[in-house]
């Protein structure tokens, strides 16, 4: 910075000294307008104290969310299993509430699930073994589930294609032909399994 002369200095400090009291003279000092301008000052210091006290406490409560953040919840494995325990209630209580429209609307499932009664009933008189049950019950399993999934996409299609089309009747064809397929199959199984025993106990 340039060096400031100091009789320049003096000559200044004397002129600002003079104009100020000739702005005494002229104007008498408002008492008001005095406070109104200290207290101004004031509500700046205030001001700025209340800014930096302000931008302080958003810096905790951010720190605080950050660590609330990174810790876990302590009773959110509660809520999930008791959401999960209510979900799965919910599963079995739509899955038997289709098993019970089955029997209630379909004929088909009716005669299958009575078809399975009777190989049961049949394979406790003739005493199959483990194996031999363990084949029979998929066996009967598998025709009473292809026969449900015929009767699921029946009622599809015929939701989706109320009118007549080759579409909509081929898929209920290929889905009545699986079910064709399961029943031959099961039909098979119980030929090899209760054929000898029944030829046995005729020869007898």
């Amino acid at each position: 910075m340039p060096s400031i002369d100091p009789a320049k200095r003096g000559a200044g400090l004397v002129r600002l000294r003079e104009y100020d009291r000739e702005r005494r003279v002229q104007r008498s000092p408002q008492p008001a307008d005095r406070v109104s301008l200290e207290i101004g000052m004031l509500l700046d210091a205030g001001g700025d104290e209340w800014m930096g006290d302000l931008h302080e406490e958003r810096g905790r409560a951010a720190e605080e969310q950050e660590e609330l953040a990174v810790q876990p919840p302590g009773d959110g494995r509660l809520g999930e299993e008791r959401l999960g325990h209510t979900s799965r209630m919910r599963s079995f209580a739509y899955a038997f509430a289709g098993i019970a429209y089955l029997v209630r609307t379909q004929r088909s499932f009716r005669i299958h699930l009575l078809a399975a009664l009777s190989v049961v009933v049949l394979g406790v008189a003739l005493g199959l073994g483990t194996l031999e049950w363990a084949v029979v019950s998929l066996t009967t399993a598998l025709v009473i589930m292809m026969e449900a999934l015929n009767s699921g996409i029946e009622l599809a299609v015929t939701l989706a294609s109320p009118e007549r089309r080759p579409e909509a009747k081929a898929a209920k064809d290929i889905a009545a032909g699986a079910v064709l397929i399961a029943a031959i199959a099961s039909v098979a199984v119980g030929l090899l399994i209760f054929g000898p025993r029944i030829a046995s106990l005729i020869r007898q």
